[in-house]
Order: structure tokens, then sequence, then C-alpha cells
């Protein structure tokens, strides 16, 4: 008998401590200690299981968010890249367009003033003596943006793959690059080793 009152007396009291998990028995129940005397709490198994699988889908859910976040960002750079590389092929595409327009209109001012088609016009205006430097080097750059081959033997005439003389003569550079055009050998390698091989 004074067990059990010395028992109840330890139990009246409180215990400052924080909240903490004592124990659970075999029917679920829990001692617990929450800034106050030690009492009895009834949470069953099922609710802390419910707790348990709770916190696993929690992170489930959590890491599927992460994974999708990923994904839309790794799709968000492939479409940027993707309209990056189409508005350059675009704008490539458009300035290849305007600089055959303006070589045309070259060809037709020279036939107008010459005779003939563009290309007739146009090798008439690069043999002309009495012409500008300025006229003939454009006459030049025109028939290699035309690529006809006709072209070919007039430009041919007048290359010496020497030093250029802007003074005196046709651009060398410009001569050479018609006549790889023309003949279908000007490509990107073509264009950085040519320029650097010119004098």
């Amino acid at each position: 008998m004074d067990r059990l009152i010395l028992a109840i007396r330890k139990l009246s009291h409180p215990v400052q401590a924080d909240y903490q998990q004592v124990g659970i028995s075999s029917i679920g129940l829990v001692a617990v200690r929450h800034g106050g005397p030690l009492y009895e709490k009834k949470v069953f198994r099922s609710q802390i299981a419910g707790s348990s699988v709770q916190r696993r889908l929690t992170g489930e859910l959590t890491w599927s968010i992460i994974r999708i976040m990923n994904a839309l960002q790794w799709q968000r750079r492939v479409l940027w890249t993707l309209a990056g590389v189409l508005a350059v092929a675009v704008s490539l595409f458009v300035l290849e367009g305007i600089i055959r327009l303006d070589a045309r209109a070259t060809g037709n001012r020279a036939a107008a003033r010459f005779g003939g088609d563009r290309i007739r016009g146009l090798t008439t205006l690069v043999d002309c003596s009495q012409c500008s430097l300025r006229e003939r080097d454009m006459a030049v750059w025109a028939l290699g943006e035309l690529r006809d081959r006709r072209a070919s033997a007039v430009l041919k005439a007048h290359y010496t793959a020497g030093k250029c003389d802007h003074a005196a003569d046709l651009c060398q550079y410009e001569l050479g690059k018609a006549i790889m055009k023309i003949e279908g050998k000007w490509n990107l390698h073509a264009s950085m080793t040519f320029r650097r091989a010119t004098p």
C-alpha cells in the first residue's frame, strides 16, 4: 500500500521535460512527457504506420516534382537551342537572298549599259579599261555570286594569284573567290584558308 501511494505521488509531480516517447505497449499505449506529469496517450499502431506512409509518399512526390522540373528545364534548353539554330538559319537564308538580289541588280545595270544579258554585261564591265576599278571589282563580285560558268574565262584572264594592288588592278582576292564559287570549290574551309593565302 505504501509503495502504491509513493508511486502515485511521483506521478503527480510535474516533470519538466520535452515531449518524448517513453514506450509502446502491446495494445498500442504510449507513455509520454510533455512539460507535465507522466501520462498515457492512446496512439494506435495504424496511426504510426499511417504517418510513415505519409512521409514516404511526401518524399516520393517531392522527388517526382524535382524530376519533372528538371525535365522541363532540359526541354526549355533544347527548345531555346533549336530556336537559336533556326534563327541563324533563317538569317543566313535572308542574307543570301539579299546578296543575290544585289548581284542581279548589278548585272541588270551592266546589261542596260553594255547590252546583252546580266552575265555578258558584267563580263564586259570587267574587261572595260575605261571604267573605274570600283565598278569592275563590283562586277567581279556579282559574277561570283551569280555563279555562271560563262564568266569563268574572263575572270581567269585577269587572275594572276599575285599580290593585290587596288590602285592599279582588279582585286586578286575577289577574282580568286569568284572563280572558286563558279567552280563550286568555295566553302567554309576555303573561305578561311584562301583569305590568309592571298597576299
